[in-house]
């Protein structure tokens, strides 16, 4: 079932642009729920992989659709050490869209500020 909400969701159909909203909001309300958010992490997190693609900052869409897709986010951080899923939203790779999307949205002294109090990680560390 939440696979085929994720379907939904990202569907080009541009007449089925309500339906995605709605969809979104569902899985906004799925995710709240342990069961919603091993559905999500299945396969090796393939659900929460395609919509991590899906809000993007290069995705045209609503911002009442970004909002929810965040939202689902959220619901699966906060739940993720409690579900003992910590390495599948690694894995994911939902935390690297999700601070790519904070960081997009900040001005330039704001990115500057913020280069100057948390230097980026080398990687390998």
């Amino acid at each position: 079932f939440v696979s085929w909400i994720v379907s939904a969701i990202v569907t080009e159909d541009r007449v089925k642009r309500d339906e995605r909203e709605y969809f979104a909001g569902v899985l906004t309300n799925v995710s709240q729920d342990k069961v919603g958010r091993a559905a999500l992490l299945d396969s090796s997190g393939a659900n929460l992989k395609v919509l991590s693609e899906e809000v993007g900052p290069s995705k045209a869409q609503s911002a009442l659709r970004r909002e929810s897709l965040c939202r689902v986010f959220r619901n699966v951080f906060m739940g993720c050490v409690k579900d003992g899923t910590v390495p599948l939203v690694i894995d994911s790779g939902a935390i690297d869209t999700s601070v790519g999307l904070l960081i997009g949205s900040l001005g330039s002294e704001e990115r500057k500020a913020l280069d100057t109090a948390v230097p980026p990680l080398a990687l390998g560390e």
